[in-house]
């Protein structure tokens, strides 16, 4: 796979609805030759599907990470998982409430052993309208679904559909995410646990295609090309924050 290709994937993994005009812009490429290349990491399975990730937050639910050894997978309902080469799952859960998420850890820990790592970021419930109900019912289904279909069917204009989505990815509530076949796309995808985010948060933003933060605390998602800038990405930032966790991933998804 060429370096065009490892970057198309990465502006995918930052916003997967984000236009073939504005990748083509960046990489200085015509909006076909981008079409192109897009279907044919498709047709080759690098990448698999495209999902929508909603962060329960939007939807008043809580929510946190929990890491085990993977000695067992675990089969029961999750917001999202990545599979590590640490011989680690990190898993995200969901709840009515906190104690309710407490519950789900500990009985997950029952099955899977001690955890290795519990993250709960800062919570921020939002009351769910209507309006976004019903958009996140018509993208659900197929997230690179057209505005302009979505706001035909809601009887609204495009623009507001646009400025709608817009401030909910923005918010963080919401990202459209390509699941890759790792292993095909010759690059690396690990994350990284820093107890300095202020610090490191903007060297990390370079790389990062999704975040949790809260507490000063945060995971960082981040997409390399190859190894050596992995390599570099990590040592950089453990001169920062020796503490640093590292995890690479070679599998994930969330659930839409």
């Amino acid at each position: 796979m060429d370096a065009v290709d490892k970057k198309i994937l990465f502006m995918l993994l930052r916003d997967g609805r984000a236009s073939q005009r504005s990748i083509a812009t960046s990489l200085r490429l015509s909006p076909p030759a981008v079409n192109y290349r897009i279907r044919k990491l498709m047709e080759d399975k690098v990448i698999k599907k495209f999902t929508l990730y909603v962060n329960p937050n939007l939807v008043g639910d809580y929510h946190g990470f929990i890491a085990f050894k993977n000695y067992t997978d675990y089969d029961g309902e999750v917001v999202s998982f990545f599979k590590c080469l640490e011989w680690l799952n990190v898993y995200e859960l969901s709840a009515k409430s906190m104690d309710e998420l407490g519950e789900k850890f500990n009985k997950m820990s029952e099955k899977l052993g001690s955890p290795v790592m519990t993250y709960v970021p800062d919570q921020d419930l939002k009351p769910t309208s209507s309006f976004t109900k019903k958009i996140l019912s018509l993208i659900k289904p197929d997230p690179l679904v057209k505005v302009s279909d979505v706001a035909k069917e809601m009887g609204v204009s495009a623009k507001t559909v646009n400025r709608h989505l817009g401030f909910l990815k923005d918010k963080g509530m919401i990202k459209v995410l390509p699941v890759l076949d790792v292993s095909k796309s010759d690059s690396v995808i690990f994350s990284m646990f820093t107890r300095d985010d202020s610090a490191l948060d903007k060297f990390f933003s370079k790389y990062t295609f999704f975040k949790v933060a809260g507490n000063g605390h945060s995971i960082h998602f981040m997409f390399a090309e190859n190894q050596e800038q992995a390599k570099g990405i990590v040592t950089k930032a453990r001169a920062v924050d020796r503490e640093a966790d590292v995890m690479v991933i070679y599998d994930y998804d969330v659930s839409s």
